[in-house]
């Protein structure tokens, strides 16, 4: 499933690298990849409620996607 445990997913550094912010599980390498609250949010790796609010959150707040994506 999408909330498995990865080492360092790629996709983490390509999101970031072409503006948009992430919302990542708390497992393997995405804490290290994604500075929580400023380039996206980490979640409970085995949360999909806490997953889908924060990606709720994002596309809601447009200015909010803007300031994270460029901070990444």
């Amino acid at each position: 499933g999408g909330l498995d445990v990865e080492g360092l997913g790629i996709v983490y550094l390509e999101a970031s690298a072409t503006g948009l912010p992430v919302v990542a599980g708390d497992s393997g390498g995405a804490p290290d990849a994604v500075l929580d609250g400023e380039t996206g949010w980490v979640v409970r790796g085995g949360s999909a409620e806490e997953s889908a609010d924060r990606i709720v959150t994002l596309l809601g707040d447009p200015e909010l996607r803007r300031r994270m994506g460029e901070r990444g």
